[in-house]
């Protein structure tokens, strides 16, 4: 089960959009174990609530996104099989499961780490995004996964 890590930094928030959506390969799996996300606010006058949601979804489409490298824990590892990415023209919808994330810009951050056993996977091309809600603030996230 290879373990492999996708990070942003200093992504600066825009109404409704993906920051990161994972889609699966065909015929694989993918287990998020953590997703975090902080604020990367100048000043305690930019202490603006941020919120971003987490889970899985439909995927998204559209547009010519960017890709995310989803890096190797193990480097003896197979590369990763899903598409991580941003930038989609038509970002995730319906949300299936979800976590909200709220923090605040300035110092704040929200990590989140389900208990085993209890972790959100997407299958068969499924997907999961962590799309913004609230602010428009510049925040850096990284999420750790396993596919299978």
């Amino acid at each position: 089960m290879p373990d492999f890590f996708i990070d942003r930094a200093a992504v600066t928030l825009a109404s409704g959009a993906d920051v990161a959506a994972m889609i699966t390969a065909a015929s694989r799996r993918a287990v998020v174990v953590e997703v975090s996300v902080s604020g990367q606010g100048a000043t305690s006058a930019a202490a603006a609530y941020e919120e971003l949601r987490f889970g899985k979804c439909t995927a998204p489409t559209g547009g010519s996104p960017t890709s995310i490298t989803a890096n190797k824990a193990d480097e003896d590892s197979a590369a990763a099989a899903g598409t991580y990415a941003f930038g989609h023209t038509t970002p995730s919808a319906t949300f299936l499961a979800s976590v909200r994330m709220g923090f605040q810009l300035y110092g704040g951050g929200y990590r989140y780490t389900p208990r085993r056993g209890q972790e959100m996977s997407h299958r068969n091309g499924g997907a999961m995004s962590l799309q913004q809600v609230a602010g428009t603030g510049v925040i850096s996230m990284h999420a750790e996964l396993t596919e299978i």
